[in-house]
């Protein structure tokens, strides 16, 4: 098995990386993240204790408290408050519905949130606040059901990304005006979304400024062979123990072929260094999920109804698990295909099933 020629390169200009054994600080209230200054101990063992600390959660999870924190700064500011810990319920209420207004965060990401404050009282060496009270509980739980309604509301009207839309999106990339090695890294990702529905994080990072190794798809964690493509996934959502896998995409028939689309991106850029987030732009930084997005909205408006508000990037993931229901494949083998470890998949079952046929002669026609 090989990968791309190893050429180095530098990170881009502002973009950094995020070691393993760094972790995001908190800028509030006292500065710092583990603070035990305020404990009748000596001031050499606070500082060894507070760096061991810091390996106590992952470093996505620091970075997520820490923006709570951020968060809960800019609240007070806004609101004229004074930032004062511990934490009142009063706060916290209103806190709540700041995040739920104004922020228009969900009930799955404030509930994150919470949990961040909770963790900057115990980072700071203060006692254990109650923040989930009963009263707390009861607000976000009917957060959660209004979200879920208005989920499975969007979700009826979301559309599978079908074998015509790739048609038309592999069109409008060779009209984009941009090189072409650009073209040839969003069709490389479009087509590998499309084949074995990815996730959109997995492919790509959620940052221009700055990546995550141990998370985030690297150049090493990328390898191709004559017929297929392997992605090395560090952290895959259905692996809830954080174990890495290895996902295979085939090649296949036709125009939307993602080893031979891979190839040629690799081919253009001409340089594959080592430990850099797998997809890049021609100039070194990173392609984002947002910049994704919003090309894939780009490309489509004109050409498709009403883009926006049918397609996203997990159109991918409803398109193959509808052309592969469509085909006569069995649910354990759709489930499979896009690594689903719960029932979901049949919610994107849109198109109406045929009869069975044998799922690696087909895949190829895909």
């Amino acid at each position: 098995m090989q990968r791309g020629n190893p050429r180095q390169r530098k990170a881009p200009a502002g973009c950094k990386l995020i070691p393993a054994t760094n972790r995001t600080k908190y800028s509030g209230v006292k500065g710092g993240f583990i603070d035990l200054s305020n404990k009748g101990i000596p001031a050499e063992v606070a500082r060894d204790l507070e760096k061991l600390g810091t390996f106590g959660l992952a470093a996505k999870t620091w970075s997520s408290y820490g923006t709570a924190e951020n968060l809960l700064m800019k609240f007070h500011k806004e609101k004229n408050l004074k930032p004062e810990l511990p934490i009142t319920e009063d706060t916290t209420l209103m806190f709540i519905h700041w995040l739920a207004t104004v922020r228009k965060h969900k009930a799955g990401t404030i509930s994150t949130y919470l949990a961040g404050i909770r963790q900057l009282h115990v980072a700071k060496g203060m006692p254990e606040p109650k923040i989930r009270t009963e009263m707390i509980n009861l607000i976000l739980k009917g957060m959660r059901h209004k979200d879920d309604i208005e989920a499975r509301d969007k979700q009826t009207g979301r559309r599978p990304i079908t074998k015509e839309i790739m048609a038309t999106l592999k069109r409008r990339l060779r009209e984009w005006d941009t090189n072409s090695t650009n073209q040839r890294l969003l069709w490389a990702v479009a087509t590998n979304l499309f084949h074995r529905a990815f996730r959109i994080g997995e492919l790509l990072c959620q940052k221009a400024s700055e990546f995550d190794p141990n998370f985030e798809l690297m150049t090493n964690d990328i390898f191709t062979a004559v017929d297929s493509n392997q992605f090395r996934l560090k952290a895959p959502k259905e692996d809830r123990k954080g174990r890495s896998t290895i996902v295979d995409v085939y090649a296949a028939e036709g125009p939307n072929c993602p080893v031979r689309a891979l190839r040629k991106w690799m081919a253009a850029d001409g340089q594959w260094p080592d430990r850099q987030p797998a997809f890049r732009w021609s100039d070194g930084r990173p392609l984002t999920q947002n910049q994704f997005r919003k090309i894939l909205k780009d490309r489509l408006t004109g050409h498709v109804e009403d883009p926006e508000a049918v397609f996203c990037t997990h159109s991918f993931r409803i398109g193959i698990a509808s052309m592969l229901g469509a085909l006569g494949y069995g649910d354990g083998e759709v489930q499979a295909v896009g690594r689903w470890s719960s029932r979901a998949f049949e919610e994107y079952m849109l198109l109406p099933r045929t009869k069975r046929m044998q799922m690696a002669k087909l895949m190829k026609k895909i």
